[in-house]
């Protein structure tokens, strides 16, 4: 389980908002509101997405040949969807400081990671 650090009181002043993307609708909507929520609480926003590498090469199977190819267009795909939920973060809230991760792990593993240090955690349906 992940540790929170409530007792730290300089922690809970600089903690972002934390929201994972996936480029659906329901992830630009909880983009829109996490940008939103960081400007009006004057917090960083971290906008965060999973590829869950290790998921898909399971799926695939480490041996085939196809596995390189798909983990660069997942890769891709992923720079992709991390660069617009940028942009659109940015145009939302221009004055908020924006982090991203682009991240091999599952985007559960990467949530449940970040939500130790986040002020609030922002998911879309």
């Amino acid at each position: 389980m992940t540790q929170q650090r409530f007792e730290d009181p300089h922690h809970l002043v600089s903690a972002p908002v934390v929201v994972g993307v996936d480029g659906s609708a329901g992830s630009d909507a909880a983009l829109r509101w996490a940008a939103e929520l960081a400007a009006e609480r004057e917090r960083p926003l971290h906008i965060l997405h999973g590829m869950d590498l290790v998921g898909l090469t399971h799926v695939l199977g480490v041996y085939e040949v196809s596995v390189p190819a798909v983990v660069d267009t997942v890769r891709d795909n992923g720079k992709a969807v991390i660069a617009r939920a940028e942009e659109v973060a940015k145009t939302v809230a221009p004055d908020v400081p924006i982090t991203v991760n682009l991240s091999a792990d599952s985007a559960d593993q990467l949530l449940i990671a970040h939500s130790a240090d986040a002020y609030a955690v922002v998911l879309g349906a």
